[in-house]
């Protein structure tokens, strides 16, 4: 069942005639004596934050029994409400209570014949009851400073004495206001002094106060009366225990005396009364009405009916639906659980009370079983009703998108498929989305590309939009905007100045206009007529109506950051002499005239505002903060509003002078009393507090939402978070208008690209990568671990039969990642030709024992120990070279046409297809038969796995890895290959040429007998000894010489000694223009 539904925790009002009290659920915190005062009765710190942890906005606390005299106290370590010390330690109490949005009663209490001598003022006296009569058979004994005592016969009160414990309640129920309390209730039972005096068991008299129960309940009403001669009936409720036995305090005939005293009741209109059902340590007493004491009860009483004891959920739940009870206040469950309200929300389990520490521990310190219980969760994950009359929107958590300004529409402003995916990465079930601000008109508009509300293709766009975000189970507000004065001409139609509430520029700002001409300075703006204001506030109200048509669940008003609303609302910029300036009533006029226009036409759970009290931006400040923020929260709590946006000046909106110290959040908090909302530089641990101790009932993230579209999830899991590009927070300057908007990766996206590589301990392989291919490499590596680890997997137990498939898949799998580095490389390098380079001037590193002098000589094609540079005529048919290349060398192989590329290409995967089969058949062979020591320490040194934490057992799956990223080297090699012999862009100087043995395989020419036209001779001779020499290092694997490459060169050797016999010499001329390019 939908909490909405459930009546439990629905608002309430309870009784009274002046104010009465409003509360936002119905599960009230029952007065339990806790003991942690001392001597003097005082409440400490401790019990500041006792209280705070269990409140809840709009919640009600009912404090523990609290002695009213010296006299009345029962247990050592029970406070008290008659002394100025007393008061002032409660002071505190309150104020925490109020500070978090909850209210709180206190229990007025006088224990008579429940207590000892020893917990008298003279430590000696006799405590007073009714009658002199005391009682066996209890199940508890009275705690002292001394430790636990029994209890004795009290002596009865002298009918003059009675007035004066009168006295003492009324006293003790004017210091309790005094303290903060938003009311008191009267202990009238559980078997303490108000109940020995109703109980016939207990009051033997035989004086007014004795006798007929309308003696015997003279006691209790005329203490009622005293306390409602001086507080409102709204501020009083009492607590009553009909059929219980508590404490031996019985009568003979509840239902007549209980029937009696409750019709009394009725007439006084009080806050509530409260009944305790006789469970737990209250047993049934002999005469127990059929159906509860709360069924007996609900006839008699016209008032609120509040009723406690032994209740859960299910029985709480029930208890309130049908009538019997307005609300249920519950017990022990709050001693353990000081999320109760929260826990009965979600249907939580509880935590488990420890019945040794309800009172003071006997060992260890007061705190422990008193505010060391653990919540659930933190409570910006729980769920959370916004406010409103009809349909309150309903979220899962409380962490909300904030409206940010992207600027990604152009000049229409329609939304696009661009802005639809960004708003649905962000979209959470049951999370709600802020849309960035948005223009109410085309006058509206303050920078170029944001988006609008005003024309038919603007809806049509957004309900793109809503759509993609409610198919996630999201919600999702727009921000209505209209930025007055910051703004240019550029942006108005027409070239018109910008409007504000008075012609005042903005001075001192950081930032310009966006405009599509780029960024202009701001200038001063025009002032509004009195008679265009109205066309301003219709345009809000059409606004809202589109915003609602486009699908969106509600609408922000934006009235703050400096913007066009708050230019009225703050004396800084408002210096109008009209119906709109001047006090605080006119210059809130717009803003509420704007707000009533939209819930015209919005019911009040779709309408919320943002405000940023206290901020500067835009030189937008006012002198007295304090007092005009005021005035305008103290305005919108009557309007029932889905939530109040609060921003901190922090970051952009910096600090103003006036800030509160506190800060902005709570000064509102007390103030308002709907859904507050807070923004502006909180992170996980800050918005988590700013919950927890209910400053705020949700908190907005801005930033972080632009770089973490998972950022709720990033939060649950306390994960770390992208950083954000400030240069692409707008239109970018260079690059798509993806670029910093939906291209940012998700956790899930980073997680995926090592969890196969380095269980989870490892360095983060795609860091390893060059930035421009880390987009193209995430689904590449995605696709290909997520699918090799699959086929790995079956392969463990399918057998060796699996093996030809599993090979096969992880070649399919590598050739689609390395085509695409392939493309993104090339790409790379066409854009920047200096990325790829080398030089290798030391000749010694070529030189062998067997070295020859070389002839050289100058030609005009011709560079000492170099190769052969070429010139755009010396090129063949279908060659590039760019103008401003003076010295462009090719290397290897030669000068191919651009059509044939894709033949070079295709052999590379051929090669690639055969040396990925042979490297993962190596490696499932090394996985699955017995290894040397020395051989497995070989292997792992080669391939690193030591530093990134591979186990052995997943050896298979590191060979996968492993052959992925050979591939991926290679990959490199043979682009920079293609390239070089495609464009002829890139200038490598390599010496080989110099190479004595690269003489004596060509015959001392400047031919090569593998430039014969033969594209494999080619690669073979740039990666045949590279590939040899590294596969040759793997595990019980040598390889064989290739055949070709051996046949090849027994046929050079034969040639280089023809050569040297006939001592030729080659002709300079002819290796220039050889269409064979020396190697």
């Amino acid at each position: 069942m939908a909490s909405k539904l459930i009546k439990l925790f629905s608002p309430m009002t309870l009784g009274g005639k002046k104010n009465p009290v409003h509360l936002q659920h119905r599960v009230i915190m029952a007065p339990l004596t806790r003991l942690r005062t001392g001597e003097s009765g005082v409440p400490t710190d401790l019990v500041v934050e006792y209280y705070v942890q269990r409140t809840t906005p709009g919640g009600l606390l009912i404090a523990e029994a609290t002695n009213i005299s010296p006299t009345a106290r029962g247990y050592f370590g029970s406070p008290g409400l008659y002394t100025v010390e007393q008061v002032e330690g409660w002071k505190k109490v309150t104020s925490a209570v109020h500070e978090k949005g909850g209210k709180i009663f206190v229990q007025l209490w006088h224990s008579g014949r429940v207590g000892h001598p020893l917990n008298q003022p003279d430590g000696k006296s006799l405590p007073v009851s009714s009658s002199a009569v005391g009682w066996e058979d209890v199940t508890s004994r009275p705690v002292t400073a001394e430790g636990r005592h029994s209890y004795v016969t009290p002596r009865a009160l002298e009918t003059d004495e009675i007035p004066g414990i009168v006295e003492d309640y009324k006293r003790a129920a004017e210091y309790a206001i005094e303290a903060g309390f938003d009311g008191v209730e009267l202990h009238g039972a559980n078997g303490y002094l108000l109940e020995q005096f109703l109980c016939d068991s207990v009051n033997c008299r035989t004086d007014v106060y004795g006798g007929s129960v309308e003696n015997r309940a003279r006691l209790t009403l005329d203490t009622l009366d005293a306390v409602l001669s001086k507080l409102d009936s709204s501020q009083v409720g009492i607590r009553l225990s009909p059929f219980g036995s508590t404490f031996g305090c019985t009568d003979s005939t509840p239902e007549e005396t209980y029937s009696y005293l409750i019709k009394k009741l009725n007439p006084l209109d009080l806050a509530y009364l409260h009944i305790v059902e006789p469970r737990g340590l209250h047993p049934t007493g002999p005469i127990q009405p059929e159906g509860g004491t709360t069924a007996f009860s609900r006839p008699l009483y016209d008032g609120v009916l509040m009723t406690s004891s032994g209740f859960d959920r299910a029985s709480g739940i029930e208890v309130t639906e049908n009538g019997a009870a307005n609300c249920v206040a519950y017990g022990r469950p709050f001693i353990s659980n000081p999320d109760l309200v929260h826990r009965l929300e979600v249907d939580a389990p509880w935590n488990t009370w420890d019945f040794k520490t309800f009172y003071m521990p006997e060992e260890g310190p007061l705190s422990l079983g008193y505010t060391d219980y653990p919540a659930l969760e933190a409570k910006l994950f729980s769920a959370l009703n916004l406010g409103g009359k009809k349909a309150p929107v309903q979220l899962q958590h409380r962490v909300v998108m904030a409206p940010l300004t992207r600027l990604r529409t152009g000049e229409q402003g329609v939304p696009t498929d661009l802005v639809a995916e960004y708003y649905a990465q962000r979209a959470t079930p049951g999370g709600l989305l802020i849309a960035e601000a948005t223009n109410i008109s085309p006058s509206a508009r303050g920078y170029f590309g944001a988006p609008g509300l005003f024309t038919t293709e603007q809806v049509e766009g957004w309900k793109k939009v809503t759509r993609a975000v409610h198919a996630k189970g999201g919600k999702i507000f727009v921000q209505l905007w209209h930025t007055g004065r910051v703004s240019h001409p550029l942006n108005q139609p027409g070239g018109i100045l910008p409007v504000s509430s008075s012609a005042v520029g903005l001075d001192d700002v950081r930032t310009s206009s966006v405009t599509r001409e780029g960024r202009a300075k701001y200038i001063t703006p025009r002032a509004l007529e009195t008679h265009e204001i109205p066309g301003i506030v219709a345009d809000y109200k059409r606004a809202a109506e589109n915003a609602i048509a486009a699908g969106f669940d509600g609408v922000e008003l934006h009235g703050a950051n400096g913007y066009l609303l708050e230019q009225f609302l703050c004396d800084g910029v408002n210096r109008r002499t009209d119906s709109y300036g001047g006090s605080v009533e006119n210059r809130a006029r717009l803003m509420l005239e704007a707000l009533n226009a939209v819930l015209s036409s919005l019911d009040s759970s779709q309408v919320a505002i943002r405000l940023s009290p206290f901020g500067v931006t835009f030189g937008c400040t006012d002198s007295t903060p304090k007092n005009t923020y005021g005035y305008v929260i103290n305005q919108l709590n009557a309007l029932n509003l889905a939530y109040l946006h609060i921003v901190e000046p922090r970051g952009y909106h910096f600090r103003g002078p006036l800030v509160p110290e506190n800060g902005t959040t709570p000064f509102c908090r007390s103030l308002y009393k709907g859904v507050l909302m807070t923004s502006s530089g909180f992170d996980r641990a800050t918005g988590v507090e700013i919950t927890k101790n209910g400053l705020a009932d949700c908190v907005a993230y801005g930033r972080p939402f632009i770089s973490n579209p998972d950022f709720v999830h990033r939060l649950k899991t306390d994960a770390p978070w992208n950083d954000w590009d400030r240069k692409t927070y707008y239109v970018p300057a260079n690059g798509p208008l993806s670029l910093g908007y939906t291209d940012y990766p998700t956790l899930d996206m980073k997680a995926s690209l090592c969890t196969h590589f380095s269980d989870h301990n490892g360095i983060l392989m795609l860091n390893l990568v060059p930035p421009q291919w880390r987009d193209p490499m995430q689904w590449g590596f995605f696709c290909a671990a997520s699918f090799v680890r699959g086929i790995s997997c079956f392969m463990r137990y399918a057998g060796v039969f699996c093996v030809f498939f599993g090979m096969v898949a992880h070649t399919i799998v590598s050739m689609v990642l390395l085509f695409n580095i392939f493309f993104n490389y090339a790409l790379c390098c066409a854009t920047d030709p200096g990325i790829i380079t080398a030089s290798w001037k030391k000749e010694e590193n070529f030189n062998d024992d067997e070295e020859e002098d070389l002839e050289e000589e100058d030609d005009d094609d011709v560079e000492t120990g170099f190769l052969p540079r070429i010139r755009p005529s010396a090129m063949a048919p279908g060659g590039t070279c760019t103008s401003g290349s003076s010295r462009v060398q090719l290397p290897l192989v030669q000068l191919v046409d651009p059509q044939s590329v894709h033949v070079y290409f295709f052999t590379f995967l051929v090669w690639l297809a055969v040396g990925s089969y042979y490297a993962a058949f190596t490696s499932y062979k090394s996985a699955y038969t017995e290894l040397t020591r020395e051989q497995y320490v070989k292997m792992l040194v080669l391939a690193e796995v030591a530093p990134l934490n591979i186990p052995a057992a997943a050896t298979l799956q590191f060979a996968f890895a492993m052959a992925a990223a050979v591939g991926l080297a290679v990959s490199i090699l043979a682009t920079w290959h293609v390239y070089l012999i495609a464009t002829a862009q890139t200038s490598v100087e390599l010496q080989i040429n110099r190479h004595p043995r690269n003489r004596r395989l060509h015959g001392g020419r400047v031919t090569s007998p593998y430039s014969t036209g033969s594209v494999h001779g080619n690669w073979e001779l740039v990666f045949g000894r590279c590939n040899y020499k590294i596969l040759s290092l793997m595990p019980s694997t040598r390889l064989p010489p290739n055949p070709r490459t051996l046949k090849k060169r027994q046929s050079v050797t034969r040639n280089i000694s023809s050569a040297r016999s006939s001592e030729e010499k080659p002709h300079l001329d002819e290796a220039a223009h050889s269409p064979d390019i020396i190697v």
